[in-house]
């Protein structure tokens, strides 16, 4: 009795370890992935804005806000200091604008 005692609790042991070991593996995996995606994220944005905007009012960073819609689908934030941007800037930052020089600037892989 004693003996299936020590395999069931081994066999528990075991599922825990593995557990811990494979969730750090993957959380580990997962940081590094959005990390490169933010990157890439933020080089594409930059080149985008760079010829509408002045060097001092680009973005600097963004901040992660969704990772929750599937795996490798990220959103990402940027803010923009309206009140420093003169009537050229502002009336440029439209959707229709930022869609088109994001396509121009197209895809980065981010390796």
């Amino acid at each position: 009795m004693t003996l299936i005692w020590s395999i069931l609790i081994a066999f528990v042991v075991v599922v825990v370890i593995y557990q811990l070991v494979h969730r750090t593996l993957v959380k580990r995996a997962t940081i590094i992935m959005q990390n490169q995606a933010q990157a890439a994220t933020d080089q594409a944005v930059q080149a985008a804005l760079k010829a509408h905007l002045r060097p001092a009012n680009l973005p600097t960073d963004s901040v992660m806000v969704a990772d929750v819609w599937g795996k490798g689908v990220m959103a990402f934030e940027y803010v923009v200091d309206m009140p420093q941007l003169n009537v050229e800037e502002q009336e440029w930052l439209t959707k229709e604008n930022l869609t088109t020089a994001l396509d121009q600037v197209g895809p980065q892989p981010p390796w």
